[in-house]
């Protein structure tokens, strides 16, 4: 199953800054993006608060990032660790960038209001990185004249090296090994996979993206970028030691990624390499 990460952004928001809209198709990039997001930080929404560029509260995942500058977490070899390559620090780079001039609430100001999606909901935050299948023109629809607002879709920024990704969440229809010799389990499978694909946004199966018009109608805007968005769209280079190097409460999250959005000032670089000689020797112990 797929869902690509995509720029949501406010356009009343942008409009009251006098910024003009990034395309649906838009090569934007990401020193672009923090300039944007230093325009509209601290611009007042229609009740007078305080507005944000976007939102980061371990969401989006730190692979976005770390993409951003060109660099990833394990090359595609399945093997070689890139981390604390220059790409990755420049990506990192980015993120701190971004969390040290204060372009997003901060990790504990966030839960204030529930959950990061309800920043964007409540025009605190003017661009939020979320999954095409997010549901806020849903949610739009249901407010009252005064809330409401109209939502433009973007793709992430250009990497730094020219090249474009999106993290794409993925998922899988499994059996239970239990079931590995019983036909019925197989067929039921099948059958309960082709039938996600009947909602699932977008549809896992190429040649399919036009299927969003019947499955969610609300989508129709957002099928230019959308369908863009998943001709870079990627997963990452994930390996059997991936649960000790990643996850929550694991090394690259706990160790890194949330010592980054709770203290602007840390020192990533150290933890990075840390994180990088942890990584390598753990494939080193591969029989």
């Amino acid at each position: 199953m797929r869902n690509p990460i995509i720029i949501y952004y406010n356009k009343t928001l942008f409009d009251n800054a006098g910024i003009p809209h990034p395309s649906p198709t838009d090569d934007w990039d990401w020193n672009e993006f923090i300039a944007i997001s230093e325009q509209l930080t601290g611009t007042l929404n229609h009740r007078g608060e305080k507005v944000f560029g976007t939102v980061i509260d371990g969401w989006p995942n730190i692979e976005t990032f770390i993409w951003a500058g060109g660099g990833d977490i394990i090359a595609e070899d399945y093997q070689t660790i890139t981390l604390d390559s220059a790409g990755s620090l420049a990506g990192l780079g980015l993120l701190q960038s971004i969390l040290e001039k204060g372009l997003s609430p901060s990790y504990s100001e966030v839960r204030s209001l529930g959950g990061n999606n309800v920043w964007f909901e409540r025009s605190r935050v003017a661009m939020f990185m979320g999954g095409a299948q997010d549901n806020f023109e849903i949610k739009v629809e249901d407010m009252s004249e005064a809330d409401a607002f109209e939502i433009g879709y973007a793709p992430l920024p250009v990497n730094l090296d020219g090249s474009r990704s999106s993290f794409n969440w993925t998922a899988s229809t499994v059996l239970h090994k239990s079931h590995q010799d019983n036909p019925l389990a197989y067929k039921a499978l099948e059958m309960l996979t082709l039938a996600i694909f009947e909602w699932k946004i977008a549809p896992p199966v190429r040649g399919t993206i036009e299927n969003i018009r019947s499955i969610n109608p609300s989508k129709i805007a957002a099928m230019e970028t959308i369908e863009f968005t998943l001709e870079f769209a990627r997963s990452g280079y994930y390996i059997p030691e991936w649960d000790g190097i990643s996850g929550i409460n694991h090394r690259l999250w706990y160790d890194l990624y949330f010592e980054m959005i709770q203290n602007p000032d840390f020192d990533y670089l150290s933890a990075v390499d840390d994180i990088a000689a942890f990584s390598r020797n753990l494939i080193d112990q591969r029989p």
